[in-house]
């Protein structure tokens, strides 16, 4: 039930007039409760229904491929998962596998929406304990219920782990003592604070949050107090399981740019929420002009809303440690990653309870001013929502595809289809290797469906070409070549062929009977793509070998420059290459047909 935050004195505390102001505001905040549970459910059910079409991508995979329970993965439940303590997540996971295997993702939606919504409701109860009015709480709290601003990120549940950090730390900071000394309550603060570490490493950033309000309303006695336990097992576990396979090394160039970072990452935070472009900055000067002015006589609902708000800066800082510059094989800025959305997720939420007090102190439930709330909070929703539907149409597509052309890839394995790489899925799924998709087709995991021919040659081509940046010498049968599209091919002695290639669109087809090596040399270095049907397919028609096709239709690959690439082909088959525009590219064990 909403708690009644508001304060009556009266030289006479039984008069009438006073007891029925506060029944009235009693019920009045009984009601808006109602109407937050109400907007939890409503986002719940918007979250599954645009999240009924995902599948496993990215970081999932690992705890499906390398991680096991009783010791049989590759690594072991405590190994950390791109830095951060998963257990949690990685034990759904693996509950998932056994009970749903990878034929349906719904249920771990459920588990990922259920545990986010905890977050958000427990963010409420944190914004009214904060000093928040019942309604700017609740409008608040639906916002980031829905958050599709995110987009994709809020369609995949692996993120289950940063809001299970956060829905544990909001927990242990409505059940720190509101007195100095011990109390029984802490053993529930440190069980709340050891969860949320075993979620994510934003465990490390709630805690925090909660050993600086701990230190400031109660004391520094008490702020050692909260810290201590988690504390402990977290040192713990970085010195024994941590530092596994992890560089621990802070990048200097990271901590050169700290302030720039902070600014930069809080205004983006509300950019990217409201859909707004340049309110981050007004926000984040205001919100910091509402810290400093009376900071010197705070209250302790108040030190409540700064602790959490300065946990948003603290986990920016944290993580740029890491991650300044990782993007930049993509050719991105350094500081490209403050632009991940599910960083602005876990910020968000940490700067609601100071967003909500600071526009308590100018509110009075007038109608004008509820109108005004509602009204901006509502084109937010909408926002949201035209978001997350984007994304979802993105997603789905995607996820569909990888979905069926893990299946295909299954097919081929289960017929002893010939394989010239372990990881035919590296484009999407870089764990699954061939070993653990045959277990998972023999265990009867993967989804019940027939592949399309489009996927089974997709699987095909991932699975029976590779191009590697090396020397080797030419094997098998001699491909013979022929032009599709913008080239000019000649033979050189019989035994290789340069081809010349134009502006536009230049691809050859390299036809072969079993297995061939072939040696690439190009004059320009870059990036070719690759597409293999079967030998029984003449068909002269040039399918779309973008790069990044959905569902990774086209196998990528980078030749270098004059150096030379093994291009290997497993089977018989037509293989289409799309070749660098204007280059003269030399390949050797290719005749002309």
């Amino acid at each position: 039930m909403a708690e009644n935050i508001t304060e009556y004195s009266s030289s006479n505390p039984t008069s009438g007039s006073k007891l029925d102001v506060r029944h009235s505001d009693d019920s009045a905040n009984r009601t808006i409760f109602w109407w937050h549970i109400a907007t939890l459910v409503i986002a719940g059910i918007i979250l599954i229904w645009f999240g009924r079409n995902q599948w496993f991508s990215r970081d999932e995979w690992d705890p499906i491929a390398n991680r096991s329970v009783f010791g049989e993965g590759v690594h072991g439940l405590l190994a950390p998962r791109n830095e951060h303590w998963s257990t949690f997540g990685i034990l759904i996971y693996r509950a998932h596998l056994a009970l749903f295997g990878l034929r349906t993702y719904l249920p771990l939606m459920f588990v990922f929406v259920g545990v986010h919504l905890i977050a958000a409701h427990l963010l409420w109860r944190v914004m009214r304990r904060a000093g928040a009015d019942a309604v700017i709480a609740t409008a608040l709290a639906a916002v980031f219920a829905l958050v599709g601003t995110i987009g994709a990120d809020m369609l995949y549940a692996w993120n289950v782990t940063f809001s299970g950090s956060l829905a544990c730390g909001f927990g242990a900071l409505l059940v720190i003592p509101s007195h100095s000394g011990w109390s029984r309550r802490y053993f529930s603060v440190w069980l709340l604070l050891l969860a949320a570490l075993v979620f994510s490493g934003v465990g490390v950033v709630v805690m925090a949050v909660a050993v600086l309000f701990a230190g400031w309303s109660l004391g520094w006695r008490d702020g050692v107090r909260v810290a201590s336990i988690p504390a402990f097992v977290y040192l713990v576990w970085l010195f024994l399981w941590g530092s596994e396979g992890v560089d621990r090394g802070i990048k200097s160039d990271a901590v050169k740019h700290i302030p720039e970072t902070i600014w930069n990452s809080m205004t983006n935070v509300f950019d990217l929420i409201t859909g707004w472009s340049g309110i981050g900055a007004v926000l984040v000067v205001l919100l910091l002009w509402f810290v400093i002015k009376d900071l010197r006589i705070p209250t302790r609902p108040k030190m409540l809303a700064v602790s959490c708000a300065a946990g948003a800066p603290l986990f920016f800082v944290s993580t740029s440690f890491r991650r300044y510059g990782a993007l930049g094989f993509l050719g991105l800025p350094d500081d490209a990653w403050i632009q991940m959305p599910r960083y602005s997720y876990v910020a968000f939420a940490l700067l609601l309870p100071l967003v909500a007090l600071a526009i308590t102190q100018n509110f009075s439930r007038s109608r004008s001013q509820v109108a005004v709330l509602l009204g901006i909070v509502g084109l937010v929703l909408i926002h949201q929502v035209v978001v997350l539907n984007k994304a979802e149409a993105e997603t789905a597509r995607f996820d569909q595809e990888i979905r069926e052309h893990v299946v295909a890839v299954a097919t081929l394995l289960r017929a002893d289809a010939p394989r010239a790489t372990n990881r035919p899925l590296a484009y999407c799924c870089a764990y699954l290797d061939v070993h653990t998709i045959k277990k998972l087709d023999q265990n009867g995991d993967l989804p019940d469906i027939v592949p399309s021919q489009h996927a089974i040659d997709a699987a095909r081509t991932h699975l029976q070409v590779t191009v590697t940046a090396e020397s080797d010498e030419p094997s098998g049968s001699p491909a013979v070549m022929s032009a599709v599209s913008e080239v000019a091919i000649k033979d050189i002695d019989g035994q290789c062929s340069e081809v010349l290639t134009g502006s536009v669109y230049p691809v050859i087809r390299l036809s072969t009977v079993g297995r061939s090596k072939i040696i690439i040399r190009s004059s320009v270095g870059g990036e070719i793509a690759l597409w293999l049907v079967s030998a029984q397919d003449t068909a002269t028609a040039v399918v779309p070998l973008t790069t990044f096709a959905p569902g990774g239709t086209a196998l990528a690959a980078t030749i270098p420059k004059d150096d030379p690439a093994t291009l290997k082909i497993a089977a018989s088959g037509n293989l289409l290459v799309r070749l660098p525009l204007n280059a003269r590219i030399e390949f050797c064990h290719a005749v002309i047909g």
